[in-house]
């Protein structure tokens, strides 16, 4: 069902029928409209203001959230929202990416290039690090789209290829693979149900690195996450390194 809905909300947004424009949407990028489209419901339902802040959409099921990045930035508004209904963050995980490089003064494209960056759930779990008090809350939903994605890049940046410090026009997903549902963010079930196949039972952040494919701050922030759910702990030391076990 969600490669239909996702279809439909790309096809609304390529031709227009949906605005990108509106109360705290300004330069919204096109990643942003489609998402917000697909599960933000009838557009009567966009853009609401409740206190001080505007939800991106409101429905029968309660507030929902895109955050295309910078999870840290909805923490006000969450604190605010979540005591008073339910919220369903929305954070779409790029598992490839195009980038399509245009000359600024003719429009024309002038390359694509595949970037080297591939996201992967566990970076959506390591951006939770930045709410993560309030991942007990009862009230709180989290939903991964896993995407491909084109990114457009104008050629005015710095150095012989122009492309350093260049310019991000827009972003545009094209292609749904998978959905992954957070539906209790405090059931650590949840939790252990994503965790990488071959892990161990007791294991050390390196292995856990290894087979996520993340750097070391990421890591960390990842396995904090986990811990703090009771998906995981720890239970004693292999040299310097903490031995995690899944509880």
């Amino acid at each position: 069902m969600y490669k239909e809905s996702f279809e439909r909300s790309l096809e609304r947004v390529r031709e227009g029928r949906v605005s990108k424009e509106g109360i705290g949407t300004v330069k919204e990028k096109s990643l942003h409209a489609v998402l917000k489209d697909m599960y933000g419901g009838h557009d009567d339902n966009k853009e609401i203001k409740l206190g001080r802040y505007i939800a991106d959409a409101v429905g029968e099921n309660g507030v929902t959230e895109i955050q295309t990045r910078a999870m840290w930035r909805l923490k006000p508004k969450l604190t605010e929202l979540l005591p008073l209904c339910e919220v369903n963050i929305v954070f779409p995980i790029e598992t490839s990416k195009q980038i399509i490089w245009v000359e600024p003064e003719t429009g024309e494209i002038v390359s694509r290039t595949r970037s080297t960056r591939k996201m992967n759930i566990y970076w959506g779990l390591a951006e939770l690090a930045d709410i993560k008090p309030l991942l007990k809350s009862e009230n709180l939903h989290i939903t991964f789209p896993v995407l491909s994605t084109e990114e457009l890049r104008l050629l005015d940046g710095r150095g012989n290829d122009r492309k350093k410090g260049a310019t991000k026009c827009d972003k545009l997903p094209v292609d749904m693979v998978e959905e992954i549902r957070i539906n209790n963010t405090f059931d650590s079930s949840e939790y252990k149900a994503l965790l990488p196949k071959g892990l161990p039972e007791s294991f050390i952040s390196a292995e856990f690195a290894a087979l996520c494919r993340l750097d070391p701050k990421r890591t960390q922030r990842c396995l904090s996450v986990l811990k703090w759910v009771g998906a995981i702990k720890v239970t004693g030391k292999k040299g310097r390194a903490y031995v995690y076990t899944v509880e």
